[in-house]
This record gives C-alpha cells, sequence and structure tokens, in this order.
C-alpha cells in the first residue's frame, strides 16, 4: 500500500489508501503532501511484474490534482533507469505541472526548483539510491523538429539518457522518428468535459496515460486501481 493521504479533511479518507502523507509543499485548496521512510520502503521496492498494454483516462479539477497525480505515478513506478516519459499536450494543459512535481517525488525534495528548459532543452536531478541514474528533463518546444533538434539531441546524449536514466519528455510529438518507438508511459493532457479550478484557463483536464511497452502496464494498471479505490471529485477515473 503506498499510503497517500491529502491534509484536507473530506478527502483525508479517500487518499490514505495512496500513501503519501502530510506535506511541507502546500497546493490549491490547503493541500500538503510528503512522502514518508514507511511510503519509501513500500513502493520504491521495485514494479510489479506485468506485460500487454493498460491505459486509462482521469478528471484533474486543477494543479494539485495534476500534480497528486505525478505524485502517484512516481511512487508506484519507483525510481528506474531506462524509464521514459512522453508528456504531449498543448500550452498551458498542465506538462509542467505534472513533471514538476513528479521530479520533486522521485527526489524526495520538496522545495526543489523545478524549471521547465523550455530555452536549455534538458534539465539534469540527481537521484538518490537509483544506482546512479539521474532525471533528465527534456523541453522541445521551440526547438524545430528536423536537424536542429536531431544535432541538439545528440549533443545533450540523449540516447544515452534513454538507456541509463528517468528521461521526461515535454512536447514528444517533436522527436525524431527514430526515437520514437522507443518504451514509454505517453501522458496526454487536453481539456476536461467538466466543470474545475484546473490550469491557466481555470478548466479542468483529462489526463490520459497509456503504456506503450510492456514494462509501463502494470504501473498504469496499479494507478488505476489506486484511483478507483481512493479517487476524489478533483482526481478520479473516468
Amino acid at each position: 500500500r503506498l499510503g497517500l493521504s491529502v491534509a484536507t479533511r473530506g478527502e483525508a479518507a479517500r487518499f490514505a489508501r495512496l500513501g503519501i502523507t502530510t506535506a511541507r509543499t502546500r497546493l490549491p485548496g490547503g493541500q500538503r503532501y510528503r512522502c514518508t521512510p514507511e511510503t519509501q520502503a513500500s513502493a520504491g521496492s521495485g514494479r510489479p511484474e506485468g506485460g500487454g498494454t493498460a491505459s486509462c483516462s482521469v478528471h484533474s479539477g486543477d494543479e494539485g490534482a495534476t500534480g497528486l497525480l505525478a505524485r502517484c505515478l512516481a511512487k508506484i513506478a519507483g525510481a528506474r533507469g531506462g524509464d521514459t516519459i512522453f508528456l504531449q499536450g498543448e500550452v498551458g494543459m498542465g506538462k509542467s505541472v505534472f513533471a514538476r512535481s513528479f521530479i520533486r517525488e522521485a527526489t524526495g525534495r520538496e522545495a526543489l526548483e523545478v524549471v521547465s528548459p523550455t530555452f536549455l532543452l534538458h534539465e539534469t536531478y540527481d537521484l538518490a539510491g537509483a544506482g546512479g541514474a539521474k532525471i533528465q528533463h527534456f523541453d522541445l518546444y521551440r526547438f524545430d523538429s528536423g536537424k536542429q533538434l536531431e544535432v541538439m539531441l545528440q549533443r545533450a546524449y540523449f540516447e544515452e539518457c534513454l538507456a541509463r536514466d528517468i528521461v521526461l519528455i515535454e512536447w514528444a510529438q517533436y522527436l525524431p522518428a527514430r526515437y520514437k518507438g522507443v518504451e514509454r508511459l505517453l501522458v496526454s493532457f487536453g481539456p476536461g468535459t467538466e466543470e474545475g479550478r484546473g490550469g491557466e484557463d481555470g478548466a479542468s483536464r483529462t489526463i490520459g496515460l497509456v503504456a506503450e511497452g510492456d514494462s509501463w502496464s502494470p504501473v498504469v494498471e496499479a494507478v488505476a486501481g489506486v484511483l478507483e479505490q481512493g479517487g476524489s471529485e478533483s482526481l478520479r477515473l473516468l
């Protein structure tokens, strides 16, 4: 059991099953989160075995819910070199919010400054106890999807990052074709169908999780199971 709880009375009981207890970081609505040693031990021991493909769609009512989903995913997936996550969606849909929360959860550093590397191509973050793996956060938005981006990725040792590190890629749809076959988790962000506090435009979000590779299927299934049992009005399965 992951053990995620939210420090707001209405959602605490629902999220107690997920496994991240109280918090240093205040999110919208007064919610606070922090990982306990027990949570680290139970979730970081390894990924569940499984195969095939899996997918689910999630309603996120606001940025806090999007961040909480990212934290849940980071906790279930664990810190494992070679994992790749594609983040796709239009501007303002929540990709950077998701990446920031995932990186803070995976590194265990709540106060870590995570800036979307829009002009730098990528940023690197250290992970404790991950066999030397790091988190590589790429943002492809401002780079031409042709030769320019190919050269920039080569300079960033992108292939080595894919093999060795945990790689989050915003605007992954711009990747050169030869990289798009990598085993990955695809996280897509789009407008929600319901009212919510949402992102920059105040709307809710629909977030899709699709395992494109056998190793991600049990992770997606676990996230879906957690939300099925402990979801709330702001974060739940569709």
